[in-house]
Formats: C-alpha cells, structure tokens, sequence
C-alpha cells in the first residue's frame, strides 16, 4: 500500500460536500441533517467539511494499519518496477578514530545500494567516560576517551586495598597445583610457590585439573581428514555431540599447522581436551610463506569448508597455541563478521594483533576470551597485561601465568572455567 493510493479518498469526499452544497437549496443545518441523515452528526457546513476530512483520516489509517498489520506478519514491502525513493542513510557515527560511514537506503523498502562511503573524511569527537578511583587505577579518577584511549583528565582520590579472591592455580595434570589470590577488581594475583598434589573427585581435582586415566585417546585411524581449498583439516568426532553442541577448532604452533599427525598426537599426550566429548577440528597448511600466513590460510579453508557443511549453524570454541594465535585471532575476527556466534577464544602463550583482539573484545562482548602467558615469554601474549581496554573488559580474562609453553593451551582450559563452560553445555 502506498500513499498514491489514498488520494482519491480526500478528493471524493471534497467533491461529495461541494455537490451537495451546491444542489440542495437548504440552511446548513438542513444540509448536515440531508447529508448525514441526521443521528447528532455536524450542524454547519464547515463542521460538515471537519467530518468528510475526518473520515476519510480515519479511512488512511486503518489503511496504513492494515499494512502495518501484514508487515508484521512477514509481508515485505517492496517497490514496483524498482521505484525506489534513495537517501543518505548512516551506518556509524564519526568518532576521534574514524570519519562517519553513509550507504544508500531506500526510505520506502529499506533496499540498499552500493558500497558503504564517507563524504569528506572528516574525523568527529571524542567519547568520554569517568574511570572511578579503584585499585586498578591505583587511585585515580580518570576521564578517558572509549575510543582511542586518550586521557583528558586524572585526578587521585586516594589509596585503595585489592579485593583478594582465593582460588587454585593448576600447574599441570602430573604436578600439581597451588593455592592463587585474585582482586576481583583489577585481577592482580598473588600466586604461591608452594605446590600441593591433586586430590581426584570422579577423576577431576578442586583446582580443575583431570585425573590422567580419564583423558580420551584419540588415534589417527579415528580421524577423518578433510581436504579443503589447499588445506587440510583432522576431524574427530565427539561422543556427545548433537545438533546443538559447539564446535571446538584448535590452532597449534608452528609444528602443528604443519604436521596433522604430530598436532593430534600432542593433544592426546598433553590431555589438551580431558573431558571434551564434542567434534573437534584441526585445520593445517603447508603452503604459506610463513607461519603468519599459513595459519591463516588454513584458518579461511576451515571458514569456507563450515559455512558449506554440516556444521554451519554450530557455534564454535576457538583456540590457539603458540603461532596458532594468529590462525585463531584470524579466524574469531572474520567468523564474527559473518555473524557466526563465538563462545570463546582461547590463546595460550600465542602471538596475535593485540590490537585486533582488544577490538573484537569490545565488539563481541558475549564471547569469552581467555589468555595466558609463561613467565619471561616474548609471545604476544603477554604484552596484553598492559592493555586498559583488555584489562577493563568483563568478557576477557588473561592475568595469569602458565608454567610452561608447551603445557600453556593445557593449563588455560583447565585452570580456568574455560573448559567446565564447554563441558556442562555439552552435557546438558
């Protein structure tokens, strides 16, 4: 329905008045009572005008309801013989960063056209919020931009005490674990040296570490390799896993990317996945010009084999090891931009853009992103302990240290609640 076609309700009742004004040789009163046929309907003839008007109002807007009514109920509206009525539409705001974003939308059905654009590159302003004074900030009242992270104003308050949390900090399923104080506010932690052997409950310890007799083995024969646009992919199938169940997809370092066998072997000898019942996949390539690229080669022929398969409605679990960082980082980044749900992302003593990360952090706040380094480590990952936005995100957690590189991706699923999340939503 559109407005052209309620046109001929006004002129028709304009016409009906001044026909009957005309040709009916009464007093107003007469008029109203010949044309409404009385019942207190108007008594002049400019209150006779009021009233066709109104009607024919109240005619548009049943209309237009009526049309509300089937768009509601999944009718598209659409524009004939592409009659489209085009406008400047915006899709972002201009910030301190970058300029304002423009598409061209129709105001009629809502079609776009063409690339989104800027008109004249012109930066906006800057966006401040007030960091209240807490221990994180060691005393300061800090007025910051969200944006670029520049700081207008910082004024102290005063000292504040960490809001210490105990909790257990797993040194590895064969060594161990021992007792860790975490601030609830800033994560600074105080871990003690003293390691204190595992006490096994149904094969798992209070520190979360698993029983090594409960590990699944997974052989090659088990496996299925799927080739895929130059890559090739491991995957194992879960016990457990269902038409609701996550996908687990696991980058591991330089070695791993390389050699499938070798990377599978390692998850089985290092009970990388203890408990884990789910399908898992292990993308690989040999073919980029270094680690850098071909984690991410094999991370796109992983992408365009799930977008084509059975697995395309899943949400996924992404980790990385080592260089396996940039293959994850690659991945969670162009996964979320197809809208594909991110449950968490794993990086374990990994190299990454910190960047990249600190932006998928604020722009995927339902993902939780856990991150771990080794202590004297020059992995990326722990160049993110100096990160305010990493560090001030309720959806990333990434301050502690693992006692190992090798046993790092081990560790962070364990230690923290990363894996106890993919368990209990396996098994539900």
């Amino acid at each position: 329905m559109n407005k052209n076609s309620l046109k001929p309700v006004f002129i028709l009742a304009l016409v009906v008045i001044f026909v009957e004004a005309l040709t009916i040789n009464v007093n107003a009163e007469e008029f109203a009572a010949e044309f409404y046929g009385g019942g207190g309907r108007p008594t002049s003839l400019l209150d006779s005008i009021i009233q066709a008007l109104q009607d024919a109002l109240d005619a548009m807007a049943s209309t237009l309801e009526e049309a509300a009514e089937d768009l509601e109920g999944g009718t598209k509206i659409t524009c004939p013989n592409g009659d489209h009525v085009w406008t400047q539409a915006i899709v972002s705001e201009a910030n301190c960063k970058n300029p304002a974003i423009y598409i061209d939308r129709c105001t009629k059905c809502g079609e776009e056209t063409g690339d989104a654009y800027t008109i004249d590159n012109k930066k906006g302003d800057h966006i401040w919020e007030t960091i209240e004074a807490s221990c994180g900030t060691k005393g300061y009242q800090i007025t910051r931009c969200k944006i670029c992270q520049k700081e207008k104003e910082k004024k102290y308050i005063g000292s504040f005490q960490h809001e210490y949390e105990s909790g257990y900090y797993n040194r590895g399923s064969s060594k161990g674990h021992s007792d860790i104080q975490i601030c609830k506010v800033c994560k600074d932690n105080k871990l003690s040296s003293k390691i204190l052997p595992h006490t096994f409950i149904d094969g798992v310890c209070v520190c979360g570490a698993y029983e090594a007799k409960k590990r699944p083995t997974i052989e090659m024969d088990d496996v299925t390799l799927i080739e895929n646009n130059g890559s090739t992919m491991a995957l194992s199938r879960g016990e457990n896993q269902d038409e609701d169940s996550p996908l687990t997809v696991y980058f591991g370092g330089a070695g791993a990317i390389d050699h499938l066998e070798g990377s599978i072997n390692n998850i089985n000898k290092r009970g990388i996945y203890d408990g884990l019942e789910t399908d898992l996949i292990i993308p690989s390539n040999t073919t980029g010009k270094n680690d850098k690229a071909r984690e991410e080669a094999a991370a796109d022929a992983f992408l365009e084999y799930y977008l084509n398969s059975e697995y395309k409605d899943k949400p996924l679990y992404i980790d990385g090891h080592s260089n396996g960082g940039y293959g994850a980082m690659y991945l969670a980044k162009k996964a979320a931009e197809q809208g594909i749900e991110i449950k968490q992302l794993v990086l374990a003593d990994a190299n990454f853009n910190v960047k990249e990360l600190e932006e998928f952090v604020e722009t995927n706040p339902d993902t939780h992103v856990y991150n771990t380094t080794v202590s004297g480590s020059k992995t990326t990952s722990s160049t993110t302990f100096n990160s305010r936005v990493l560090n001030e995100s309720e959806n990333y957690t990434g301050q502690f240290v693992a006692a190992g590189h090798v046993n790092a991706l081990t560790e962070t699923l364990q230690q923290t609640s990363a894996m106890d999340e993919r368990i209990a939503e396996t098994r539900e």
